[in-house]
């Protein structure tokens, strides 16, 4: 596993994360999130969003909108499984 971003804000109503990378990350990734170095769960991704624009794949050192299958916390990291 390896870290690819953290989750630096959620938006409830809408279900989406604003995430800022360090690594690239891509719409087919397996996932997992881990909260507080505790509590990990698979993830996947439902969409990626730049901007206006929804994509399947973005690159580090970018902030995104990424909405997951689960909700997620503030402060939560996103991590490559496998």
């Amino acid at each position: 596993m390896f870290k690819l971003g953290t989750v630096i804000n959620f938006f409830e109503k809408t279900g989406v994360c604003v995430v800022e990378l360090i690594q690239d990350i891509d719409i087919n990734f397996k996932l997992k999130a881990m909260h507080e170095y505790k509590d990990t769960t698979d993830i996947s991704i439902e969409f990626i969003q730049i901007g206006s624009k929804k994509t399947d794949f973005a690159t580090k050192d970018q902030i995104v909108i990424i909405k997951f299958d689960k909700a997620l916390r503030k402060g939560t990291e996103i991590y490559k499984n496998g």
